[in-house]
């Protein structure tokens, strides 16, 4: 049987903000669709409810995705974004770098060996 996960009070505290912020934007999201209804749900075409169902799924999927976020950002504040190019000189300066990123543990080791398969690569490549 799985042991459950014994959270850190800096993990709670991530955690039950995000379940807050998450669950009163769903609520505030479900109460509006509810309020704005023009005429009762089995009254409504299946096309009206169908509309309906795609907005809600789309909040909920925001929400999960937001919560995602909030929760991996580990209370480190996290910037999204795509890069365009890494340019490697040497292997020690660019694990010199990874291991000062406040990565540990099975982070660390897979980033490290991600490195290495890089470094095989681009050797086998020339």
């Amino acid at each position: 049987m799985n042991k459950p996960v014994d959270f850190t009070e800096e993990a709670k505290a991530i955690l039950n903000m995000t379940s807050q912020s998450v669950g009163k934007d769903l609520l505030s999201a479900l109460i509006d669709e509810i309020r704005t209804l023009p005429e009762p749900w089995h009254k409504l075409s299946e096309q009206k409810q169908a509309d309906i169902i795609e907005r809600c799924g789309k909040r909920v999927d925001y929400n999960v995705k937001r919560a995602v976020h909030l929760i991996a950002s580990d209370g480190r504040i996290v910037v999204a974004g795509d890069v365009d190019q890494i340019v490697m000189k040497a292997q020690e300066d660019l694990k010199r770098i990874v291991g000062n990123s406040g990565l540990t543990g099975a982070a660390l080791s897979s980033l490290d060996a991600f490195i290495d398969g890089l470094w095989q690569s681009d050797e086998n490549a020339a």
